[in-house]
């Protein structure tokens, strides 16, 4: 935009560093901007890379099934698709990360809440089984509609609902979903009766790749809480860790209503 002057000189100083501040702002955004898409060509491009391969590897494996083979070699072959499926699992989830890095689809779509939480608590109901833990939905507002994405949102829920499920106490596994808000927020509230988070977790969780899964048992890739927070900051938000005092562990989406 074209630059105004002043004719007062102390105003001419400060707008001429005002420009020269929003110049580099832009440039900034823009460098920003150019390292979200490489992300994600790179991504795209690995994808392309590494289907021949996949697909040439299941096709043997199924081959193989349809032979004889001894107990030992059964097990092989069961090791080997346990591993491509934890690799399909990792993949997907950065591929969905990335995507989320240039969303550009509108983020303020009025949603009925009821029916964003009926949608929902399907998937959740579904894991909830799988991961066989006491699942309990709390709606504590009165809200009846809000402002966001259905789609990134529910998938932001759902990896933190999964998280939790995973962390959760062995033999007695519980998992809680609440719904609450003041007057300019509304907040996603997922606990869990595991172990608390420790501070570490708290202060670097929205990274990508973290994880207090030092063995990288497949379970953990550091991917669903920062793609969780990349989510909530779409929805002028954030992302929150804590450790309630009824024990366990909490993570809060909140969202500008």
């Amino acid at each position: 935009p074209e630059q105004e002057q002043s004719k007062i000189t102390e105003f001419d100083r400060v707008l001429t560093n005002l420009y020269a501040k929003s110049e580099e702002l832009a440039l900034l955004i823009e460098a920003e901007r150019r390292e979200k898409k490489d992300l994600s060509f790179q991504v795209a491009a690995l994808s392309h890379d590494v289907k021949t391969p996949l697909t040439v590897l299941k096709g043997n494996i199924e081959l193989l099934e349809m032979t004889e083979m001894n107990e030992q070699q059964n097990d092989f072959i069961g090791s080997m698709k346990n591993s491509l499926a934890v690799f399909d699992k990792y993949f997907n989830s950065m591929i969905s990360y990335t995507k989320l890095l240039n969303d550009e689809n509108d983020y303020k779509m009025k949603i009925s809440l009821e029916d964003f939480l009926t949608d929902l608590s399907v998937e959740l109901e579904e894991l909830s089984a799988t991961y066989q833990v006491d699942y309990q939905l709390n709606v504590k507002t009165e809200l009846e509609t809000f402002h966001g994405n259905t789609l990134a949102l529910s998938r932001a829920l759902t990896n933190v609902f999964v998280n939790a499920c995973q962390y959760a106490k062995d033999g007695e596994k519980k998992v809680s979903l609440s719904i609450c808000d003041d007057e300019k927020y509304l907040y996603f509230v997922i606990w869990n009766n595991g172990q608390p988070f420790s501070d570490q977790a708290k202060k670097n969780a929205g990274k990508l790749f973290f994880t207090e899964d030092a063995g990288r048992s497949g379970k953990h890739y550091g991917i669903g809480l920062s793609f969780a927070q990349g989510v909530a900051l779409k929805h002028q938000g954030n992302l929150i860790l804590s450790n309630p005092e009824n024990g366990g562990a909490e993570v809060v989406i909140k969202i500008r209503k």
